[in-house]
């Protein structure tokens, strides 16, 4: 099993300790590119047909909410890219 392939089992476990830098990687895998990168905590991730995703970076930590973790398993389902089981 590939690291990417574990990282999509990890979050859909929804994890308490999931990192920004595990959820940048994870958006990457999807086909999603981070384009925001101004001042403020919010990011925007763009894949090549026009969907976005926005995200909070956390700070002053790495750590993602549950909560967020959870919503972007959601949004990914939603658009088509994870499966229910995954």
């Amino acid at each position: 099993m590939s690291k990417l392939e574990k990282l999509r089992q990890r979050v859909a476990e929804f994890p308490a300790d999931f990192s920004w830098d595990e959820r940048v990687v994870l958006m990457e895998d999807f086909g999603f590119a981070e384009k925001t990168k101004k001042g403020g905590s919010y990011r925007t991730f763009f894949d090549g047909s026009g969907r976005k995703i926005f995200l909070h970076k956390p700070h002053p930590g790495s750590i993602v909410k549950v909560y967020s973790v959870r919503n972007v398993v959601e949004k990914l389902r939603e658009f088509g890219l994870m499966d229910a089981g995954e």
